[in-house]
């Protein structure tokens, strides 16, 4: 929703598990002309593992809660999911293990820049190359 507030243009699909939380990303999606098929319910490590250099940016905030196995399987499936200089960036919060994951992307991208910093979370960017 606010990547289509900034680019208009750019195609935008979201991937949730939970149900209550596409209605929500339909509704925020659609504020910002965007379609309601442009989120698509379903496991997004998944959803990941099945697509190969299609997209130019994947945005995750992963569900910390489902372990790091689950949260480091969502890293290894977007470099594969992303393009060539396509970016990934990740939300982690400092509490349940933020350098855990930036040694992740660092392992898996070869490179990861923390481009973001708040008392809780930081925000991580690595470049498929």
């Amino acid at each position: 929703s606010y990547i289509k507030s900034i680019c208009p243009d750019c195609s935008v699909h979201a991937v949730e598990v939970n149900e209550r939380a596409c209605e929500f990303a339909r509704q925020n999606l659609s504020t910002y002309g965007g379609a309601p098929d442009d989120v698509i319910c379903a496991d997004a490590w998944e959803r990941l593992g099945q697509q190969e250099s299609i997209y130019d940016a994947i945005l995750v905030n992963p569900p910390f809660s489902a372990g790091k196995q689950f949260c480091f399987g969502l890293i290894e499936d977007s470099v594969k999911a992303l393009k060539k200089w396509g970016s990934l960036y990740l939300v982690a919060p400092n509490k349940k293990g933020a350098k855990s994951y930036q040694t992740k992307i660092e392992d898996v991208f070869g490179n990861v820049e923390q481009i973001g910093l708040q008392k809780w979370y930081r925000v991580y960017r690595a470049a498929k190359q």
